[in-house]
């Protein structure tokens, strides 16, 4: 056999396993790398490749378009084809011609605000967010602390940078609203005077000490004295008071009954009849001790304690009532007052 004849039998052979392909040697070798590629494809590892995918996608987010653009060529290396990567590389590299975009534009912008900076002061500069949150944030906890005033001036401040500030424009109402509050329901040092009667001297009869005279200045009541003297003087807290007593000593009777008890008694009788002269004595101890009465002397000690506690809570009731009737009397002369003083 000649080498003609044996090169027929080859590309018979060729033409037979490709799938009628030309029967030509270089078209042979084409349809071989074709082959090779396609196989090299179905190898290509598809975890690795949404690894990297993933990978990428995260450091989008993070603004880090170089770092994820390295990372999607790699999906390219193992997959040249791989239309999702191409798509991610070129929506990064325009996020990159973004930002140098605005990088220039403020780098032409800055001569101008540097020429402006001598008549500018830091408080007419642009606003910041970050500050105005801190400040904004500042003052709602001296708000929530009761610092009415240093919440205002810390509010104030953001007013400064940022005139137009709805939010802080709010928050200073509230806060001077409460402020207004407290001026009226909050009185003042005031104090009250009582007026001491003159009494009239007479001769040969020398004044008491204890009785003041005319020459002695009016007395002063703070809010607290007034307190003390209307609970020293109400007749309801007096007779609360002496419940609180009786209901002690009953307690105390229900507790005993449930001890032994003992007495002694001694008897002399003395006396005549049918004309004789008698005389008896007697002398006797007894004891006494309660075994068991059906849960009487028990519920009535649980009365007796329960009475006591009704009367304490009564008590304490009453001296509440007292202390805020006063109390309301007390700053409702003080708001009178301020307006007296304000209409002279």
């Amino acid at each position: 056999m000649n080498i003609k004849s044996a090169f027929v039998i080859i590309n018979v052979f060729t033409f037979l396993n490709s799938g009628f392909s030309p029967l030509y040697p270089q078209d042979a070798n084409k349809s071989i790398s074709a082959q090779s590629d396609s196989l090299n494809s179905q190898n290509i590892p598809s975890a690795k490749i949404d690894e990297y995918l993933t990978t990428g996608k995260n450091l989008y987010r993070q603004d880090k378009y170089n770092e994820a653009i390295e990372t999607w060529q790699k999906v390219l290396a193992l997959d040249p084809q791989n239309n999702q990567a191409l798509r991610y590389i070129e929506r990064a590299q325009e996020k990159i011609k973004e930002v140098q975009e605005t990088k220039m534009g403020q780098q032409e912008t800055a001569p101008s605000e540097k020429s402006t900076a001598n008549t500018t002061t830091p408080e007419t500069q642009a606003p910041s967010s970050t500050n105005i949150d801190e400040l904004l944030n500042e003052g709602k906890n001296l708000y929530r602390l009761e610092k009415y005033n240093e919440a205002v001036n810390v509010w104030k401040k953001v007013l400064t940078i940022d005139t137009q500030n709805s939010q802080a424009q709010r928050y200073i109402e509230r806060a001077e609203e409460k402020l207004k509050e407290l001026k009226q329901t909050v009185a003042p040092d005031i104090k009250i005077e009582t007026k001491i009667q003159e009494i009239p001297v007479v001769p040969g009869i020398s004044t008491p000490e204890l009785v003041p005279t005319a020459e002695q200045k009016p007395q002063l009541l703070s809010l607290k004295d007034c307190v003390q003297t209307a609970l020293d003087n109400n007749l309801s807290l007096k007779a609360a008071k002496r419940e609180i007593k009786l209901s002690k000593q009953k307690t105390k009777d229900a507790w005993r009954a449930l001890f032994p008890a003992a007495s002694i008694k001694w008897d002399e009788i003395s006396g005549t009849t049918t004309g004789e002269d008698f005389r008896g004595r007697e002398f006797y101890f007894e004891m006494q001790q309660p075994v068991y009465q059906g849960g009487r002397l028990v519920n009535t000690l649980r009365q007796a304690r329960v009475n006591m506690m009704i009367s304490r809570q009564n008590y304490q009731k009453i001296k509440n009532d007292i202390t805020f009737e006063v109390e309301q009397a007390f700053h409702i002369l003080a708001a009178t007052k301020k307006k007296l003083s304000r209409t002279g």
